[in-house]
């Protein structure tokens, strides 16, 4: 197991070979910096042990330690199911939660096949938000997707295009 340090609510991990083999995090001057959901993922997984100071995090003190924001847990569950489909996944941009690549695909070299957006069905989604991903898709050949997540946790993927006129 790979031990990876909390520093400033990012976990960091020294060893560029588990950023070679999983893609997991963004390599910042030979170190990996993983977001809370990709940190959360790899604790729960038991691939990486989190530790501040001195002190091994439980699974459930990162949770606490991360779910300040209110959609950590539906990004979570979206983050995990595409993991668990074998599915590459990074962290989104510009609007955007997560773009995810085909199975086997090389990040930064290969084509973005989806840029994901997540939304819990209790909360209102802006018709203007799934136009922004959608066209963010098109800009870069992918397809968009809104993940909607219900309250057992069950996610429905839909997919978001311009309508053609």
């Amino acid at each position: 197991m790979i031990e990876g340090k909390l520093e400033e609510n990012k976990i960091v991990l020294e060893d560029r070979d588990f950023f070679d083999k999983g893609w997991y995090g963004d390599l910042v001057d030979e170190r990996i910096e993983l977001a809370p959901v990709e940190a959360l993922y790899l604790a729960s997984t038991e691939k990486i042990a989190v530790l501040k100071g001195k002190k091994k995090l439980s699974v459930k003190e990162l949770f606490n330690l991360f779910s300040e924001d209110p959609e950590f847990m539906i990004k979570y569950y979206v983050y995990t199911d595409l993991r668990e489909r074998g599915l590459v996944v990074k962290i989104g941009y510009e609007g955007s939660n997560f773009i995810v690549y085909e199975r086997g695909a090389t990040p930064h070299k290969s084509k973005v096949a989806w840029v994901v957006f997540v939304n819990s069905e209790d909360s209102a989604c802006e018709i203007d938000t799934l136009a922004k991903i959608s066209k963010l898709a098109k800009n870069i050949r992918s397809q968009a997707l809104w993940a909607v997540v219900d309250n057992d946790s069950d996610i429905t993927y839909y997919i978001v295009e311009e309508e053609k006129v």
